[in-house]
């Protein structure tokens, strides 16, 4: 049997992942500022801001996460001099 307890940090950080995206959707999105009265418009803007915010945190993980190493970050440590503003070739 699991440990209820070992299940919190988890609960919290899922919690914590909820909250902001409400406030980015307040924020950046301005959700709460819809220019209709229209409901069918109003679920229509909010789910395009749903899938602006989604597009944008997945382009945002994929330029972040998985960022290559600078050219000069070589196993030596050592910083290559820049000639003309290009890379040095190996």
């Amino acid at each position: 049997m699991e440990d209820p307890h070992a299940r919190g940090p988890a609960v919290y950080t899922l919690r914590w992942e909820v909250e902001l995206l409400f406030r980015d959707l307040k924020t950046q999105l301005r959700i709460e500022d819809l220019p209709t009265g229209n409901k069918a418009v109003a679920e229509s803007l909010i789910y395009a801001a749903l899938l602006a915010l989604a597009l944008g945190r997945s382009v945002h993980r994929v330029l972040f996460t998985s960022a290559q190493k600078p050219y000069w970050a070589a196993s030596s440590g050592a910083k290559p001099k820049k000639t003309a503003g290009l890379p040095t070739a190996k």
